[in-house]
């Protein structure tokens, strides 16, 4: 990746936390891999640019033979780094319906609430081709605005906002950058097992698209910013809707105006 990158997505990153001005501390969630050890190394470079303090977080999820060896691999790269460290491991042995990867997700997920307090934010690693591959399982699934908006780069979570600052980079691009900077990190085998959806998309769908249509990924996110623009016009009309359908009272329904609405603006009320 040519030098003048590397500062633009130094600069990105710091301009995207900056927005934060009431921030106390950024919890980086660290799994040792490409995508969130760029993301560490970036917030090393800028530490003196930022207010909040640095904490990176690794959860051990006991799902590979070497999950000791990448849980060491990190507390080594934040000791590099001099980012304060901590990780945790989760029980992933009770029985769930949801499948593994996503009973992963929700355990790590858990440790990250648990941690987080008010003003605080949770940085993730989440790229460009991740909100690609959300936003095509959403759309395999049916979903309609809600789920074709993909992954915003923020929301609330527990007490404190979750950031994506990496969402408007593709992997090549951090592979990029790793490689420049000549980062090394840790390769999860099961990435590679096109038996989970994701992994699928990945590694069978997504470079076939990028084939035939070198810009998919842009375009793909384009088209997600064209769903939130329909999705909150959407919500306008529904809060209109219901305004006139129910008065001042929400807990009646005035049949007489409800009839007056469109077959889809009535299950768009009744939807909200």
């Amino acid at each position: 990746m040519p030098q003048e990158s590397q500062s633009s997505l130094q600069k990105h990153i710091k301009d995207i936390i900056s927005e934060y001005q009431d921030a106390e501390t950024c919890w980086i969630a660290f799994s040792g891999g490409l995508d969130s050890h760029v993301l560490l190394h970036v917030l090393a470079k800028i530490r003196n640019e930022i207010k909040p303090e640095l904490v990176a977080v690794h959860v051990n999820h006991g799902m590979s033979h070497d999950a000791e060896s990448w849980t060491k691999h990190c507390q080594k790269k934040c000791e590099d780094y001099a980012i304060k460290f901590q990780s945790f491991c989760v029980d992933l042995s009770q029985k769930s319906d949801k499948g593994v990867e996503a009973f992963a997700r929700e355990k790590r997920y858990e440790v990250f609430r648990d941690l987080i307090n008010s003003h605080d934010l949770l940085l993730t690693a989440h790229h460009m081709n991740d909100q690609v591959e959300t936003i095509i399982l959403q759309l395999m699934r049916g979903s309609g605005p809600d789920g074709l908006v993909g992954m915003p780069q923020s929301r609330e979570f527990s007490e404190g906002l979750l950031v994506r600052p990496l969402l408007d980079y593709s992997r090549k691009e951090l592979h990029d950058y790793a490689l420049s900077e000549s980062l090394n990190w840790v390769e999860d085998d099961s990435n590679k097992s096109n038996k989970y959806d994701r992994n699928y998309l990945r590694n069978k769908i997504i470079p076939v698209l990028l084939t035939r249509w070198p810009g998919a990924l842009k375009t793909v996110q384009r088209a997600a910013r064209h769903q939130a623009d329909a999705r909150n016009l959407i919500n306008e009309i529904s809060s209109n809707d219901l305004e006139v359908v129910c008065k001042s009272e929400y807990t009646k329904l005035e049949l007489s105006e409800f009839h007056n609405l469109s077959y889809v603006r009535k299950k768009n009320v009744l939807r909200t």
